[in-house]
C-alpha cells in the first residue's frame, strides 16, 4: 500500500509495520499518534489532503542525530565563531492506515506474508530460463542458413546483371580524344584517337 503524509514540513512515504524518522513530535516512548495530514493512499488524491483518512503510529524512541560542526570565519575581522548541533528526531512505528474510519491494512496476512526463499526463487528461474537456453544453438545455425541461402543468391543475381547480352558485343568509352572500345566476344581493348578515325574516314 502506497501512502504519502506529511509532518514537520515534509512529506513521506509509509506503510504499514514501517519504522519511520520524523521531526520531533511532543510525547514519550509508547505513546499513540495520529497523522491526519494524508496526501494519498494509493491512487486516491487529496486536494490537499483526503478527508476521513488516518495513520496511526507510536513513538518509538526521541532522540538527536549525530553532531554537526558549523564554523563561521570573516577574514581581516578577526572574527572565528564554531560550533555544534544535534538535529532532534522521533522514531515513529506505523500501526495502522485508517480512510472513513476503516483499516485499510489486513493485519493477519500482513504479519504472515510469504517471503520467498533462495532457493524458490532459483527453481521459478530455471522453469523459466532452461527452454529459452536449450534451443538457440539450433536456432541460430538455421537462421545462419537461411542468411547464407539468401547471400548466395544475390551474388548470383548480381554476376547475372553485370554479364552483357550477347547482341552487344562491343561498348565504347570516350574520354576526351580516346576512345576505348571493349570487344567482349574476342576479349580485347582498342584504344583509338578521335583525330585517327577523321583522317581515315
Amino acid at each position: 500500500m502506497f501512502v504519502v503524509i506529511q509532518t514537520g514540513g515534509k512529506q513521506i512515504n509509509v506503510s504499514y509495520g514501517q519504522e519511520i524518522f520524523v521531526e520531533k513530535l511532543v510525547g514519550k516512548a509508547k505513546d499513540k499518534i495520529i497523522f491526519d495530514k494524508i496526501l494519498m493512499i494509493d491512487q486516491q488524491f487529496g486536494k490537499p489532503f483526503l478527508k476521513g483518512a488516518e495513520v496511526h503510529g507510536e513513538i518509538i524512541k526521541q532522540d538527536k542525530s549525530k553532531k554537526i560542526r558549523v564554523f563561521k570565519y570573516k577574514p581581516k575581522k578577526n572574527s572565528k565563531t564554531m560550533y555544534g548541533h544535534r538535529q532532534p528526531y522521533t522514531k515513529v512505528l506505523i500501526t495502522d492506515i485508517l480512510l472513513g474510519g476503516k483499516s485499510l491494512v489486513d493485519k493477519k496476512t500482513e504479519q504472515s506474508k510469504p517471503v520467498i526463499k533462495d532457493e524458490v526463487k532459483k527453481e521459478v528461474i530455471s522453469e523459466v530460463v532452461t527452454p529459452i537456453i536449450k534451443e538457440p544453438k539450433s536456432v541460430v545455425s538455421k537462421v545462419k542458413k537461411e542468411l547464407t541461402k539468401e547471400k548466395v543468391v544475390k551474388t548470383k543475381s548480381v554476376v547475372k546483371d553485370n554479364i552483357t547480352e550477347p547482341d552487344n558485343t562491343k561498348t565504347v568509352v570516350s574520354e576526351g580524344n580516346l576512345k576505348t572500345i571493349f570487344d567482349h566476344k574476342n576479349m580485347t581493348v582498342k584504344v583509338v584517337k578521335e583525330d585517327d578515325e577523321n583522317n581515315k574516314k
